[in-house]
């Protein structure tokens, strides 16, 4: 009896952080009230970029979001802020991901000039 009630109580958290909590993040998401959402779901990789922390959507990023995308956006954010060594570093980044990259050829032109 005590071993079914352990059993119940654990698939009752599972179904909780896997289930209930990232639909409750949809949820809010769908609202555009991404700080809730992240409440709900902090490790949502796709929620971080919403908001614009990218750095945190790169830590959190679980294949939703491609790593040079990623990098082409924290580059460009980068550059915005005036700093052209670490943009070209992050853009660097992206090409490696994906040498191909039409963006990420362009904001790596744009950072040469």
């Amino acid at each position: 009896m005590l071993a079914r009630i352990a059993l119940a109580m654990m698939i009752a958290v599972i179904v909780y952080t896997q289930g209930v909590k990232p639909l409750v993040a949809d949820y809010y998401a769908t609202k555009k009230n991404f700080a809730k959402a992240l409440e709900w779901n902090p490790n949502d990789s796709t929620l971080h970029f919403k908001t614009g922390n990218i750095i945190r959507a790169i830590e959190t990023n679980n294949g939703d979001l491609t790593q040079y995308a990623l990098w082409t956006h924290l580059a460009i954010r980068i550059a915005q802020q005036g700093n052209k060594e670490s943009a070209t570093q992050a853009i660097n980044k992206a090409l490696w991901y994906y040498p191909d990259f039409k963006a990420a050829k362009q904001v790596a032109e744009a950072l040469k000039k």
